[in-house]
């Protein structure tokens, strides 16, 4: 699948390399060069992912991530950590402010093209299933609205409504 990635690194030969590696899959690739650019370019462009450096000027990935989640417009990007900072204390902070994976730089291009489809697929199936419990939901309270002259239906719309909450 072709995907829009943006990328937030702020070494420009990093940035450049995985431009190049994205482009040859045919993804389109959106570049940031900071935390702060990262954010704005995430709200104009709503990528289907974002590769986020940790070190960054400005505001560097953790701050960016943070700005993301609690934003209802970009709360839902995922985000893949790609970062030279390796010690287990930093992986743990960005998967535990939101990011969906961290992967330690330089990345074996097999390995990052992988993730990429595992975060994206994994992100689209965890929203379809939201949005298919919503809409069960609604139609289910539409049917329970609506008057019912069977003398059961007060146990039928007890029983469902209890397991459904």
């Amino acid at each position: 699948m072709v995907y829009k990635i943006l990328i937030a690194e702020d070494e420009v030969t990093m940035r450049r390399l995985m431009v190049t590696l994205l482009r040859r899959h045919n993804h389109e690739v959106i570049e940031a060069g900071n935390g702060e650019e990262a954010f704005a370019m995430a709200y104009e462009h709503q990528p289907d992912i974002i590769l986020l450096d940790v070190m960054m000027p400005l505001a560097d990935g953790f701050e960016a991530v943070k700005r993301l989640r609690a934003n209802p417009e970009t709360e839902s990007i995922p985000v893949i950590f790609l970062s030279a900072k390796g010690q287990v204390e930093d992986r743990v902070e960005g998967l535990r402010l939101g990011g969906d994976d961290y992967i330690i730089k330089p990345a074996e291009p097999a390995e990052l093209m992988a993730r990429i489809d595992s975060v994206i697929l994994r992100s689209r199936r965890e929203r379809a299933a939201a949005r298919d419990r919503f809409l069960a939901s609604s139609a289910l309270r539409a049917v329970w609205a609506r008057p019912r002259p069977s003398p059961i239906w007060p146990f039928i719309s007890t029983t469902v409504g209890a397991r459904l909450s």
